[in-house]
């Protein structure tokens, strides 16, 4: 019986609720001559995880939050000043990285990041909230390209309620949006790649009616999902995709890659 398999694309992850201090100590001894704290453990060892499973890999995830706040440097979620642009705050972690994906054969990883919107601050500069979400939108999407330039491929944006100042400066081929169904019509008005959960596969067809679809990534997808969804799109333009939860089963990414669909089903 011939079946169908689909490249599976990481979204990012969760931070390990309780890690093994003994696996710390071994990193630890791995990365000598590198700064690194328990957010660099985590960002680098959440990418080894997805070896050999991922087709698409991403790095960070929701965990990697207070980065972001040093990057633009937001204390104590007061942003007292016009967003600054500290690289070096997530440089380390990105030659970390890199070293990683090389030796898993990866040939290129996005970058899992909460949308700038989703972060919580106070407004103490500005005095103006249109202006002061706009500063911030305009430094994230300065970062994600110095981020480009350090060598990530591009950024996995994660947001529960997208805002129009986001989707209208952060789009494109390089950013790849993560967000709840009822936000999927925001999100297409201005891009043709969708994350769609996959409990919202039937309505697929109707998202197909009324906006120009491109990839799908079928999020936490089973073979049911996988099968509707070929009704509407092109087996070349589908994905499975995945967000590694803390609490998730270990061999989460490998499930999700095992994922075949009987092409007589079709």
């Amino acid at each position: 019986m011939r079946t169908l398999s689909f490249p599976l694309v990481s979204l990012g992850s969760d931070a390990e609720l309780l890690p093994d201090t003994a696996d710390i100590a071994e990193w630890i001894a791995k990365i000598k001559g590198n700064e690194a704290d328990f957010i660099s453990y985590e960002t680098d060892t959440l990418l080894q995880a997805q070896h050999p499973a991922v087709s698409y890999p991403a790095a960070g995830g929701a965990f990697y939050t207070p980065r972001l706040y040093e990057v633009f440097g937001i204390k104590d979620t007061l942003l007292s000043n016009a967003p600054e642009l500290n690289i070096s705050v997530v440089a380390g972690d990105i030659r970390l990285v890199k070293c990683t994906a090389k030796k898993s054969g990866f040939g290129q990883f996005r970058f899992s990041l909460v949308s700038p919107l989703s972060l919580e601050y106070t407004d103490r500069y500005y005095h103006d909230a249109e202006e002061a979400n706009e500063a911030l939108v305009r430094a994230y999407s300065t970062l994600c390209r110095e981020m480009r330039d350090l060598g990530v491929s591009g950024a996995v944006i994660l947001s529960d309620s997208p805002k129009e100042i986001e989707l209208e400066l952060l789009h494109g081929n390089k950013y790849l949006w993560s967000v709840p169904e009822e936000a999927l019509e925001d999100v297409l008005e201005f891009t043709r790649d969708v994350v769609l959960p996959a409990a919202a596969v039937p309505h697929l067809e109707e998202l197909s009616d009324s906006y120009t679809l491109r990839n799908v990534f079928i999020k936490d997808a089973d073979t049911a999902s996988l099968g509707k969804a070929l009704e509407t799109i092109d087996k070349d333009h589908l994905f499975t995709a995945g967000y590694r939860a803390a609490d998730a089963e270990k061999d989460y990414w490998k499930k999700l890659s095992e994922l075949r669909v009987s092409a007589e089903e079709i």
